[in-house]
């Protein structure tokens, strides 16, 4: 797995973009903000196209991931930033010990499989 930020897609404000290796554009932001004394991070991922608009899943509804989680190191804050954002693009964390399942969750990449899966009539499968 890997990624490349990209430039010039048009993305929303405190949005980035970047590209997977599948060839999927993504746009990431997340937001980090203290609620007593725990730093919050909550973040979102959403697949997009070139002019930076949402792709849209075969339900009908754009391919999103969302991410969020509190901490309360702030000497480290920065690298649990840099892990929310690796966890939503679906890349491998360094810091954080998240489960693999919650990374799974979290993982644009696991949103936009199963973005391909449709209701199926019951009778196919009796």
């Amino acid at each position: 797995m890997s990624y490349e930020k990209i430039d010039g897609i048009p993305v929303r404000e405190n949005e980035a973009s970047v590209i997977l290796d599948s060839g999927d554009i993504i746009a990431v932001s997340i937001d980090r903000s203290v609620s007593g004394s725990r730093i919050v991070f909550a973040g979102t991922a959403r697949c997009i196209n070139e002019d930076g608009t949402s792709r849209i899943g075969v339900s009908g509804s754009p391919i999103t991931s969302e991410l969020r989680h509190t901490d309360p190191r702030a000497a480290i804050a920065d690298q649990i930033l840099r892990d929310c954002f690796l966890a939503l693009i679906g890349e491998p964390v360094s810091i954080m010990e998240w489960s693999p399942q919650w990374l799974l969750d979290v993982s644009i990449r696991q949103a936009i499989s199963v973005s391909t899966i449709s209701n199926t009539d019951p009778s196919t499968f009796i």
